[in-house]
């Protein structure tokens, strides 16, 4: 269940540069990436919640790297979205309670939200996914930095694949892009 590697064509990120960005991880190897909404739940992706018991999750939090710094949470429970369809890949939110409260500081602040999609902005990813696949996990933390492109357009290059309203759509040049790991 481990989720792997780094952002394909990215960058490694500097200590405090995204101090929202987490690591969730499953009996101690990270899965996915997600970011704190406020001092006690984190936002991820639902396909990043795997149905076991939170016990075996910890969220850590103000490090870039995977092998040390930062500080581990322990997770409460999980809240899943009901619009969640994993057939669709719709609905693909989740909300986990930790079992304490954040300690704040430079390297760990709350993700600013935007209050609606735009289409034809600028847009960062970071993770920890890999940059092949197969592929290993790199150490630290990576971003990229992406174009978002309008559901409109997204839809004419999907063709008759379906793209939902609620979709964040992105073209990169080949051999840039989000990779396993970088969920959440």
């Amino acid at each position: 269940m481990s989720g792997g590697g780094r952002i394909v064509g990215g960058a490694p990120a500097e200590e405090g540069q995204f101090p929202y960005q987490v690591s969730i991880r499953v009996l101690g190897s990270h899965s996915c990436g997600g970011s704190i909404y406020n001092k006690r739940w984190i936002v991820t992706a639902a396909h990043c919640i795997f149905g076991l018991p939170a016990s075996f999750y910890k969220v850590v939090t103000g490090s870039t790297r995977l092998s040390s710094g930062g500080t581990s949470y322990g997770v409460e429970k999980f809240v899943v979205s009901p619009d969640w369809n994993s057939n669709e890949l719709s609905g693909d939110v989740a909300l986990i309670k930790l079992t304490a409260d954040i300690v704040f500081g430079t390297n760990v602040q709350p993700i600013p939200l935007s209050s609606k999609y735009v289409g034809e902005s600028k847009a960062v990813a970071s993770g920890w996914g890999t940059t092949t696949y197969p592929g290993s996990a790199p150490d630290r933390l990576q971003f990229i930095e992406l174009m978002t492109v309008t559901n409109e357009y997204c839809q004419e290059r999907h063709g008759s694949d379906p793209v939902k309203e609620t979709a964040i759509c992105t073209f990169t040049k080949s051999g840039e892009g989000m990779c396993h790991g970088d969920s959440g």
